[in-house]
């Protein structure tokens, strides 16, 4: 298991990914693609387990 500060360093690094401007235009570019949904859904859960680790 990852420790607090990986598990917060990979988090922020996570949510900072979604911010960037690149990563934006390029989910914007797969929208139509069907796994959209599910590559978010994966994002999103990385991002609940390292904020639960975190705590």
């Amino acid at each position: 298991m990852p420790n607090r500060e990986s598990a917060k360093d990979s988090l922020k690094e996570a949510k900072d990914l979604l911010k960037h401007e690149s990563v934006r235009v390029e989910f914007r570019r797969i929208r139509q693609i069907t796994t959209w949904y599910d590559i978010l859904e994966e994002v999103q859960a990385v991002i609940d387990y390292l904020e639960k680790i975190c705590k």
